[in-house]
């Protein structure tokens, strides 16, 4: 009995999603005089906007973001549902139980963030600093990492699948229970960092001929005379 229950205690915790209340009340426009926006369906377009200070929580948004400043910011069960998020700064900012669904967050920056229970799918983010992010149980499905930075990253229980890692920098990264299946992974910066990454068949050449690559291991041709008893 005693086994069974430390098996148990093994298996990964499956994501939360958002807890959001029915019904939401539909607004154009944020709440600005108040600090937390919460119970709302949100369809407003604050381009270039800074709303440090402001904790998001029980929130469905749908609008045009790019370039707003959530530095720091709280987001707790919020959904961005086909949201222009394009270069948003979410560095430093705390993410529970939030879902990004059909974004565009090309250039968007969540470095040092901390990340759990969210889940990215059907997303841009080619280009996206995810330098020193903290995430667990963090899904990207289905979505666009290109080039992406995560040099720092630390994964925990989480999830880069059916996506685009090619050129992705994952330098000092650590991977812990991290699924990778389906993504592509070419020109992966700091390949090393995938120790412990659990993948798939047709990602085992392309890594592995990266793997020899980082660890000096080059293909050269055979010369004349070399092996005993060939001619010379």
């Amino acid at each position: 009995m005693a086994r069974a229950t430390r098996a148990r205690a093994a298996q990964p915790q499956a994501r939360r999603p958002p807890r959001l209340p029915e019904p939401l009340t539909e607004a154009t426009q944020p709440p600005w005089d108040e600090p937390v926006w919460s119970g709302l369906e949100l369809s407003a377009d604050l381009p270039g906007e800074s709303l440090a200070g402001v904790e998001l929580r029980e929130l469905r948004w749908s609008g045009r973001l790019p370039g707003a400043q959530l530095r720091g910011v709280r987001l707790v069960d919020v959904v961005f549902d086909r949201c222009d998020l394009s270069g948003v700064a979410f560095d430093r900012a705390t993410l529970h139980r939030v879902e990004f669904r059909s974004c565009r967050m090309s250039g968007a920056v969540l470095a040092g963030a901390t990340c759990e229970d969210v889940l990215v799918t059907g997303c841009t983010l080619h280009l996206a600093n995810l330098r020193q992010l903290e995430g667990r149980r963090l899904h990207v499905v289905d979505s666009d990492l290109r080039d992406a930075d995560l040099a720092g990253a630390r994964l925990t229980d989480s999830r880069l699948i059916g996506s685009q890692l090619d050129g992705a920098e994952f330098s000092g990264a650590t991977l812990t229970d991290v699924r990778l299946h389906g993504s592509s992974v070419l020109r992966i910066g700091g390949v090393t960092a995938l120790t412990g990454a659990l993948i798939d068949a047709e990602q085992e050449l392309p890594l592995a001929l990266q793997l020899l690559h980082a660890a000096g291991v080059r293909v050269v041709p055979q010369e004349p005379g070399e092996l005993p008893g060939a001619p010379g």
